[in-house]
């Protein structure tokens, strides 16, 4: 409905400027229907992509609050199967249910037909020279001095007043370790494993003109095919940069690549300071860390967000509220807390938060701190290792807010003069990989 609405503003807009007609419009999507909400769906989908499902009792809990903001919800498997059909698997596979999506282009003053539909192959690599081809301009050969990548695809902008003028008609496919390589009616796919030899992998050849979703597998009666085919991909992905493969699941990859650029051990920030996005921000989940913050609380009191990482699907948060320290985590529909049992004093004081991990990235515990001393700990039952599209931010909760006890950035009410982070930054151990991998709810 929200897409329809604001599709709905745009054209009535370029309506009122008097250029619709002569306005070129795609609209395309990128990937098929993804399985990542498990069998049974869930509420928050952070949750099932970072190891802790949701069972569907507890789901029902929040029935009535489904798709509002405190939720991230995601259908059921069955459902993404439903809405790739008739192809083959989901998002994050190169069966066609994976990459076979619409393409709608819509350009009144160029365009004579209208309604048709058009079956030539299009790719999404195509899309920039068809562009500029109907720009009517030429793409640069350098950039800022230096060389362009040569286009991986071809212009199909003849295709949109012509039926049947051929496009190209071989195009590789890598995603997370699966591979595929279609040539005219002839699709070749490699089934993989996560975590398996390349190698073992076994290619499935389909006749896509016979059977689009790729049920029969040909390989055996057509082995000269399915090489010639194999050889191509091989010969792609040495030409376009795919190898090394890398079948590692995304939330590790990204862990792991961040690791491998180097995460930073200390911050010191000194407010005003603007949010720190999530991939560059300090790494405070699944890892021992502290934080310590100098503030200034005046006589009156005052409560509001100290600093705040994530959001209520995933993420941290330290606050005051009615004079009380408060941490809490959040990844709907669990929510962890730890209180200080009095209410902070007035004037300079130091407030912190420390966590303490006994196996990463899941076990482990927190307390908090006022002026160095400790005044309440927790262990947890599950500590916080997740992505988050909300970064850090000091002072409010300017991103989606984590905590349910507060409305809004919740701004604090009185002076913090000082930030400082520290962070284990020790790479994540073989050990503690094959802990994470082994309670993923969906592996693929």
């Amino acid at each position: 409905s929200s897409m329809d609405d604001n599709v709905g503003r745009l054209l009535a807009s370029l309506d009122k400027l008097g250029i619709r007609d002569n306005t070129l419009i795609l609209v395309f999507s990128d990937n098929g229907g993804s399985p990542e909400g498990t069998p049974t769906g869930t509420p928050n989908v952070l949750a099932s992509a970072t190891s802790r499902p949701i069972s569907v009792e507890k789901a029902n809990e929040l029935y009535d609050v489904m798709g509002e903001d405190a939720t991230f919800p995601h259908y059921p498997m069955g459902w993404a199967c439903a809405s790739n059909t008739p192809f083959r698997k989901y998002k994050q596979y190169v069966h066609l249910g994976g990459v076979a999506d619409p393409l709608i282009v819509n350009w009144p003053a160029k365009i004579k037909e209208q309604g048709v539909i058009r079956q030539q192959f299009v790719h999404v690599v195509d899309l920039c020279p068809t562009l500029l081809e109907a720009a009517g301009i030429s793409r640069a050969p350098t950039y800022q001095g230096r060389p362009q990548k040569p286009f991986e695809g071809a212009s199909v902008f003849a295709t949109f007043n012509a039926s049947s003028v051929p496009t190209r008609s071989e195009q590789y496919y890598e995603l997370g370790g699966t591979r595929a390589y279609q040539s005219g009616k002839w699709r070749l796919v490699a089934d993989h494993d996560r975590g398996q030899p390349f190698e073992k992998d076994h290619w499935s050849l389909y006749d896509m003109s016979k059977e689009i979703n790729e049920i029969t597998d040909l390989s055996s009666q057509f082995p000269d095919i399915a090489a010639d085919l194999r050889a191509k991909w091989d010969d792609a992905a040495k030409r376009y940069g795919v190898l090394p493969l890398d079948d590692r699941a995304l939330v590790l990859k990204m862990l792991q690549d961040k690791q491998r650029r180097g995460i930073r051990a200390y911050w010191d920030l000194r407010p005003p300071v603007e949010r720190i996005g999530h991939d560059v921000g300090p790494t405070m989940t699944g890892t021992d860390h502290e934080v310590e913050i100098d503030l200034m609380r005046d006589s009156s009191g005052g409560d509001g967000v100290i600093f705040a990482y994530g959001s209520r699907h995933a993420g941290l948060v330290l606050y005051v509220k009615d004079g009380h320290l408060i941490y809490e985590t959040s990844m709907t529909p669990w929510v962890e807390r730890i209180v200080s049992p009095n209410v902070l004093p007035t004037g300079k004081i130091k407030v912190g938060y420390k966590q303490t991990m006994v196996s990463r990235p899941f076990d482990g515990g927190g307390q908090i701190l006022i002026n160095g001393v400790k005044v309440a700990e927790k262990k947890f039952d599950r500590c916080l290792m997740t992505t988050t599209y909300d970064g850090f931010t000091i002072g409010a909760d300017l991103g989606n807010q984590v905590s349910a006890a507060y409305k809004g950035p919740n701004p604090f009410q009185g002076k913090i003069e000082r930030v400082q982070v520290r962070v284990d930054n020790r790479p994540t151990s073989p050990l503690e990989i094959a802990r994470f991998l082994s309670e993923l709810a969906f592996r693929q």
